[in-house]
């Protein structure tokens, strides 16, 4: 009966993330939190930059997406300058490759804490 009880509860607690995950799918969010780099090997220097980002709400992590075009507009390496730092991340989540991203069409949807002790939040716009 316990392990009834348990399953059950793991249970809501899926339905609950992929609730709030379809609800923000359409709306601007901000994720605010410690930028990481995938440990994948050599990729093609025409293929998109992902970076990753932890949701602290919904505890999901959500892929930074930035296409080779926008990277060469932008002012600064997105790599160099987020890749273990406190950000925030405005946009739209939408799917890439089969998980939830934030594409990444502006600087402006960049924010890099210049404060050690930024808030970890988010919310939605």
């Amino acid at each position: 009966m316990k392990l009834f009880y348990k399953f059950s509860f793991l249970l809501c607690v899926l339905l609950i993330s992929a609730q709030l995950y379809s609800q923000t799918k359409s709306q601007n969010v901000t994720v605010c939190n410690i930028v990481q780099e995938n440990d994948a090997g050599n990729i093609s220097k025409d293929a998109p930059l992902i970076l990753y980002i932890q949701d602290s709400i919904t505890n999901q992590k959500l892929a930074i997406v930035f296409s080779q075009s926008v990277i060469k507009r932008m002012p600064f390496n997105p790599r160099q300058k987020l890749v273990n730092q406190k950000a925030c991340i405005s946009g739209v989540i939408k799917t890439y490759n089969n998980k939830p991203a934030i594409i990444i069409s502006d600087e402006k949807q960049i924010n890099v804490s210049k404060k050690p002790d930024v808030n970890i939040k988010s919310s939605n716009g």
